[in-house]
């Protein structure tokens, strides 16, 4: 269908509405215009050109005395045409037409606006009309056609297009994948042991190249964003194989050239390593079974695909397979060298990816929540899902990220660590962005300290019960931490990550500028229990790291004492979270209903502070608590379930006194509580 670009204005203008150049300037002009006319004036005097799909530019002019200017073009084949007129110094327009002169598409911009055509047209004969609208122009009229390759490939293994035994001599297909044809799937073979190489060019959109072997298992593949090039290079043994096209976005024609030498072996006095295979291990936390993959201290190259329920781990050549029904979580450490770690689309648990050492290629596409961290180390490629990957980079990295992982906080581009103690890079308690487990200083009033090594930081995701207020007054931060919790937790999980080495960084704000805290996980504890903040029956210690962090980056004196007492504005803004603060008291019922249940139905979260000495509500003085929700009645009767970050009630209440939940009127609201803060961005 060809695509009329006139459609983008509702009407054209009227001739009244249209400047008219006066009779010196179009003087003026006519005498810079083109002295030959090669474009014929009728059908029958049409120039004749040929199109490519490399465009071609034709330059010649019309006005008054030349009010038509023909071109004539046929194709051989189905083509995706397009056509531009450019370079006008005055109106003038252009018409696709038939072979019989029948009008096909239009394109009638104002003034000296672009003219465009551009849609697919089928084999035959068609012909270009240039016209002017008023005045006199030169143009430049550029067009090309690029043929729509015949869909020879079968798009599964059986219908597969057979390329036959490959050899040195390249072979090479031309190709398309698109929204309509997604999928080509090639068979060829290999008659002795050798290399393969397999190359995928001349993309106009992103495709990927997999390759696998007669059993429909992935050997490996090239995942590169955007238009670059993908390649495969690999030894494999005599066999039948499958090489596959596959569509990631966009449509594109593509060539695919596929060569293989043999390899003979050269007898050698020293023998040849074994490629060291990964070190994987599930691991039980408190929350879910985490399975670790951890490389060597060379270059490694690990891809993880899924099918089905079975996980298929290939690292250094070895493939493993692993029940993915029993994984709540894939944790892949690259470690020394120069490593290529994939994270196939097929795979559907949450993951992180870490780089380590070395200059790393990343690249996390599963469906889950996806983490790629790669602080530290050499200079890293990043590429995510383009859907909910958190990275977390330094400087020296290439991050891939998209406008929505900006939009959304995804992106953290830690330059260099908080430094709460000292800027010597040289002292033990300088906080390095080389994540080798160090062991930082903690807040000076931590005390004796415990390090859990069953813990997840978010588990699957974090929960309100993950809150539970300990010997510190800090209610105000944790019932803010506890009200992102309920409502925000994909904003939550932005403010944390686990760095993979024990340690922890929090990104907070400071006068609009992110911060980063580095902490490890050394808790304050009274023997085999946490001090302050205490962990729920999950076990994840998300609140308690994020407590610590903010011990460090609230005040210069760097303790848990100093954060005692607070607004949940000020935690609110400390995490660059727009807020929104009214007192209750002086708030009418209605209009502070309204503002609650907007903020919790916007995925907000929301506070509330009691006053010094409350009466005849379920609540503690002087203490802030969590909206978890705000209902009215039929007959306009308001209640609000708020949560105690004790994780107690606190205060007798109808329900379970051991939950935190306690239900207040609108009422009991308005008498005992003096502030009311959400989240209003």
């Amino acid at each position: 269908m060809i695509r009329n670009l006139l459609s983008r204005f509702s009407r054209r203008p009227s001739r009244a509405s249209r400047s008219t150049p006066s009779c010196l300037l179009e003087s003026l002009e006519s005498r810079t215009l083109l002295s030959a006319d090669l474009a014929g004036n009728t059908l029958a005097t049409a120039r004749a050109v040929s199109l490519t799909a490399t465009a071609t530019t034709f330059a010649d002019s019309v006005g008054s005395t030349d009010t038509n200017d023909y071109y004539s073009f046929t194709l051989v084949s189905k083509s995706n045409f397009s056509l531009a007129l450019t370079g006008l110094s005055a109106d003038a327009d252009v018409q696709l037409l038939s072979s019989t002169g029948a009008h096909l598409a239009t394109s009638q911009r104002p003034g000296t606006s672009t003219e465009a055509i551009a849609g697919t047209l089928n084999a035959g004969s068609y012909y270009i009309r240039v016209y002017p609208y008023s005045g006199t122009t030169n143009y430049n009229l550029t067009v090309s056609a690029a043929p729509i390759i015949a869909d020879t490939a079968g798009s599964t293994r059986t219908a597969a297009r057979d390329l036959g035994t490959l050899s040195a001599t390249a072979t090479t297909v031309t190709e398309y994948v698109g929204s309509d044809d997604p999928t080509d799937v090639f068979k060829f073979t290999l008659a002795s042991d050798g290399k393969v190489s397999l190359g995928l060019t001349n993309l106009a959109a992103d495709a990927d190249l997999r390759l696998y072997d007669s059993t429909d298992a992935l050997i490996t593949s090239s995942l590169n964003s955007g238009t670059t090039a993908e390649s495969i290079t690999t030894s494999l043994i005599a066999g039948t194989y499958y090489a596959q096209v596959s569509r990631y976005s966009g449509n594109t024609t593509y060539s695919l050239t596929l060569s293989a030498t043999s390899t003979t072996p050269t007898p050698d006095p020293f023998p040849t390593p074994t490629p060291t295979a990964a070190t994987i291990v599930a691991r039980t936390l408190t929350s879910l079974t985490e399975l670790d993959i951890t490389g060597s201290t060379g270059n490694d190259t690990i891809l993880v695909t899924q099918s089905g329920s079975t996980l298929s781990i290939t690292a250094n050549g070895r493939v493993t397979t692993y029940g993915a029904s029993s994984i709540g979580e894939l944790a892949i450490w690259g470690g020394d060298g120069n490593d290529t770690i994939t994270v196939d689309s097929s795979v559907t648990l949450n993951t992180r990816i870490y780089g380590g050492a070395g200059s790393d290629t990343l690249t996390d596409r599963t469906t889950g929540r996806a983490t790629i961290v790669a602080i530290g180390g050499g200079a890293d490629t990043l590429t995510g899902n383009g859907t909910n990957t958190s990275f977390w980079f330094d400087s020296t990295d290439t991050a891939n990220t998209t406008t929505a992982d900006v939009s959304a906080g995804r992106v953290h581009r830690v330059s260099s660590f908080y430094q709460p103690y000292t800027t010597n890079t040289s002292s033990s308690s300088y906080v390095s962005l080389e994540l080798n487990g160090q062991n930082l200083t903690d807040p000076s009033d931590s005390g004796t300290t415990i390090r859990f090594t069953n813990r997840s930081l978010w588990g699957t995701s974090p929960t309100t019960s993950d809150v539970n207020q300990g010997n510190l007054g800090d209610c105000y931060l944790l019932a803010t931490l506890d009200g992102l919790a309920n409502n925000s937790t994909a904003r939550l999980m932005e403010t944390a990550v686990d760095l993979g080495d024990g340690t922890y960084a929090v990104q907070f704000f400071r006068n609009g500028v992110a911060t980063y805290v580095r902490v490890d996980g050394d808790f304050a504890s009274t023997g085999s229990a946490l001090e302050y903040n205490a962990t729920g029956t999950s076990g994840n210690i998300w609140a308690s790291v994020i407590e610590k962090a903010y011990a460090v980056f609230a005040t210069s004196s760097h303790t848990y004492a100093a954060i005692e007492g607070g607004l949940m504005s000020t935690v609110f803004t400390a995490l660059g979270i727009a807020n929104t603060t009214v007192n209750p008291a002086t708030t009418a019922a209605a209009t502070l209903y309204t503002y609650i249940s907007t903020a919790l139905t916007a995925g907000h979260a929301v506070t509330l502070g009691t006053i010094a000495r409350p009466t005849n509500a379920p609540v503690v003085g002087g203490h802030a608590y969590t909206v978890i929700s705000a209902s009215r009645d039929a007959y306009g009767n308001i209640t609000y379930v708020v949560r105690n970050p004790w994780g107690i009630d606190g205060a007798a209440n109808a329900s379970n006194l051991n939950d935190g939940l306690v239900t207040i009127t609108a009422a009991q609201l308005t008498a005992n509580f003096d502030l009311a803060t959400w989240a209003s961005a």
